[in-house]
């Protein structure tokens, strides 16, 4: 019987981990906190904390994140302990001026205090 080559193995399961992701719904292969895009891509998906999922940009690169939204993209309020973004994404209060760009617009980094 004939060894198993190590590339071969890796395709073949590749391959069952794709079908397995497709059979059992979008998020297997990105995590419970993503959303995946129809290109593969994975992008956060947390609510009510973040997600770039239906918030007006075109996230993915290829539209599937703003597909079946609705009419109109809806941005509701930030809840308690959050901060609102300009372009309505909500991140954790301490996350603002923090130095980092949490905002997908990075407002979060706007007008900050100097030190």
């Amino acid at each position: 019987m004939a060894a198993v080559k190590p590339f071969r193995l890796v395709w073949v399961l590749g391959v069952v981990a794709l079908f397995i992701g497709n059979v059992w719904g979008q998020n297997d292969l990105c995590g419970a906190s993503y959303f995946q895009c129809d290109n593969g891509r994975c992008i956060f998906h947390r609510p009510p904390v973040i997600s770039w999922l239906c918030d007006g940009f075109d996230d993915c690169g290829d539209g599937s994140d703003e597909a079946n939204c609705g009419g109109a993209v809806t941005r509701p309020p930030c809840s308690p302990g959050l901060w609102q973004c300009d372009n309505g994404g909500c991140i954790p209060g301490d996350r603002q001026c923090d130095g980092l760009m949490d905002c997908h617009d990075f407002s979060d980094e706007n007008n900050c205090p100097t030190s």
